[in-house]
């Protein structure tokens, strides 16, 4: 019994000290335990939407781009309006990027590019009538005063290889992965990243490489990381050039990596050089697919001290890999609270909700199944709303999750597995 009574202690010291957080106390030695700290600022909300899932959803489009429900006439009208109206949910978030994920696998939204092929998924009507769907986006986004990211996912898996990928067998790693290693590669993708910049004026460009995270072959990461290094110094010359052409100060620049530095380090993400250099923006630290509350952001933001990069950490629908059915549950909006709550404790920038979408369903009809029960659209956007203000989210419930996000046997994709538990043992009670 007298091991069981120090717990207890122990975890009242803890909850005591949160409490001083979250009511925005500092307790300093030497300081009026009541001196309040200052007001955190606004946080950021870089909201990434998973590619046309922001809209086929909605008009309820299958896998051949067709879509299943009833459009009424004439379609192009009605789903520019869809369109603008899911744009304006958004702003409605107080979300202030839009990163919409443009290219992954050889496909894109682009129908001019050289070297994709387009999306079979299209808004019903709006090829047809000679309306760029995406320039619709782009134009809403800008009418709210929010910025358009166009994200692009770096080594997708999804599928077969399309666009100019089917013609290079010898480009192939990983199934159906570019080999970053050969500069074909790297300049294909620095050509779309050109064909985006001139085709549409998009804010910035975010690289997404946690689809699928290897740019090498396994192993191969470290000691390639001049070549993306060089890749991304290529990367921000082109987005400076563009700036000046259109005479505006600046274009973002993100990247999407692993949550651990040490896992950016084995894929070859010199993330000290990106940042040193002024090369990125804004950094998101990011599991693959679920959320970490306990992501140790401190590094991110300790890299990026006395620099002008942003770090956005990512948080996720899904939970964990922690038992054989826990990444089918969805966090709720206390859980959210409870990621954010940490993220800003850690010093973070802001967030950046990935795959959202899974918050709410198909808005076209309701699916309430045990795995994928979600609120309706829009409403789960109005947690987004939340997050985006630290003081809000201290003051509000929080449900804090410490799941190990992969267990062995199991590893992330980048082939680690963040079992980041702590073991206490109730026997000895002097620790």
């Amino acid at each position: 019994m007298k091991a069981l009574c120090i717990y207890p202690r122990l975890l009242g010291v803890a909850l005591f000290a949160a409490a001083c957080h979250m009511a925005g106390l500092v307790l300093e030695a030497g300081a009026d335990e009541t001196t309040p700290a200052s007001p955190p600022h606004e946080g950021r909300i870089v909201h990434v939407w998973d590619g046309v899932t922001m809209w086929a959803t909605i008009f309820d489009v299958n896998y051949w781009g067709k879509p299943n429900r009833d459009i009424p006439a004439p379609a192009a009208q009605f789903s520019q309006r869809i369109l603008e109206e899911m744009i304006d949910e958004e702003a409605a978030a107080h979300v202030d990027v839009i990163a919409y994920c443009l290219y992954t696998g050889g496909w894109s939204d682009l129908p001019s590019s050289k070297i994709t092929d387009p999306f079979p998924w299209r808004p019903p009507g709006m090829d047809e009538a000679g309306i760029d769907f995406l320039k619709v986006l782009i134009d809403r986004c800008h009418h709210h005063g929010m910025k358009f990211i166009a994200d692009i996912r770096m080594n997708d898996r999804h599928g077969d290889r399309e666009g100019i990928m089917r013609d290079h067998p010898e480009w192939i790693i990983l199934g159906t992965a570019n080999d970053y290693a050969l500069e074909e590669v790297r300049n294909m993708m620095l050509t779309f990243t050109q064909e985006v910049l001139d085709g549409y004026d998009v804010d910035g460009i975010e690289y997404d490489y946690m689809r699928w995270c290897h740019m090498f072959k396994p192993g191969e990461g470290q000691k390639n990381a001049h070549l993306l290094n060089d890749f991304t110094r290529k990367t921000r010359k082109l987005l400076d050039e563009t700036a000046q052409r259109r005479g505006c100060d600046r274009l973002e620049f993100g990247v999407r990596v692993p949550q651990s530095i040490a896992e950016c380090d084995c894929l070859g993400f010199d993330l000290a050089t990106w940042i040193k250099e002024g090369l990125v923006d804004y950094v998101v630290p990011s599991d693959f697919f679920h959320a970490d509350t306990n992501m140790k952001t401190e590094d991110f933001v300790k890299l990026a001290k006395g620099t002008d990069c942003k770090i956005y950490p990512a948080v996720h629908p899904m939970i964990s890999m922690d038992g054989p059915n826990e990444h089918y549950r969805l966090m709720k909006l206390e859980n959210y609270r409870a990621a954010a709550q940490n993220f800003y404790g850690f010093g973070a920038d802001g967030v950046s909700p990935y795959n959202h979408q899974r918050i709410f369903q198909r808005r076209a009809f309701a699916d309430r199944s045990s795995s994928t029960a979600a609120y309706m659209w829009p409403a789960a956007l109005g947690w987004l709303r939340e997050l985006r203000y630290p003081e809000q989210v201290g003051q509000r419930d929080r449900h804090y999750l410490f799941y190990a996000v992969y267990k062995n046997p199991r590893k992330s994709p980048t082939g680690f597995s963040n079992d980041d538990n702590i073991y206490l043992d109730r026997s000895q009670p002097d620790r």
